[in-house]
């Protein structure tokens, strides 16, 4: 590939973008073997001197075991380099590891801390386990209205989790003023994504017309896609029609 070619004359003097980007091409070459260790190679380079895309991806290597032996701990490493110089991946990453105890102490704290520095990036994922954090107080202060807020803005990114969620706040009011309208517009976004609770509780707002005109074989067509997905409430309510 030619711009492989002119990538590694310029890594090879040096240049700290293009040493990522042969990092790229050979993690994810096309029309040839791609190469772990290869991408190791380029993206270690990089990272050593403080190229931070680099090192957030030298953390997944290493959490994933590609190209390298697997260590969380080195993972987190790279991870936190990359987290301290703004790459919201590595932040969420580092998060995620330290809610889970992986390369790190176990650390609530620690986990919220970094799930929001990503969160405000517009990591999806980051922002639906902070709301879950805010939901329980964990980590943060307890609180349903911004835990609906942070899992409302990765609904909107199109996280399915997140839909489902929103989907169930609207219809519960919690954190947010009730609706069944917005409810059913969420469980519909879920459900379209193959979201089993989503599936089945808009399945029941189409039976109960709620948030929605009350339509019965739209009701069956989401509750049997529900059914299909394992959900035995779906299965129940398909009996008793």
């Amino acid at each position: 590939m030619e711009a492989e070619k002119w990538f590694k004359m310029a890594a090879e003097q040096g240049h700290l973008e293009a040493q990522h980007s042969l990092g790229v091409f050979n993690k994810f070459k096309r029309g040839a073997a791609p190469s772990d260790a290869e991408a190791v190679r380029w993206w270690t380079l990089a990272a050593n001197k403080g190229y931070a895309v680099a090192q957030s991806c030298l953390g997944n290597m290493y959490a994933d075991g590609r190209g390298v032996a697997k260590s969380d701990l080195k993972a987190t490493q790279w991870w936190r380099k990359g987290a301290e110089q703004g790459i919201a991946d590595a932040q969420y990453n580092l998060g995620f590891f330290y809610h889970n105890g992986r390369g790190v102490p176990q650390n609530d704290l620690e986990a919220a801390k970094w799930y929001r520095k990503a969160a405000e990036q517009g990591h999806a994922m980051a922002q639906l386990n902070l709301g879950h954090f805010c939901s329980i107080g964990r980590g943060v202060a307890l609180s349903d209205k911004e835990a609906a807020q942070w899992v409302l803005k990765a609904a909107k990114q199109g996280a399915v989790q997140a839909q489902c969620i929103t989907g169930s706040n609207y219809m519960k009011g919690c954190g947010v003023p009730q609706s069944f309208v917005e409810a059913a517009k969420w469980l519909q976004k879920g459900a379209e994504q193959n979201g089993e609770w989503a599936q089945c509780q808009l399945g029941l707002f189409y039976l109960q017309g709620r948030g929605v005109t009350k339509n019965t074989e739209e009701a069956k067509r989401w509750l049997r896609l529900a059914y299909a997905q394992g959900s035995a409430e779906a299965k129940r309510v398909l009996e008793l029609l």
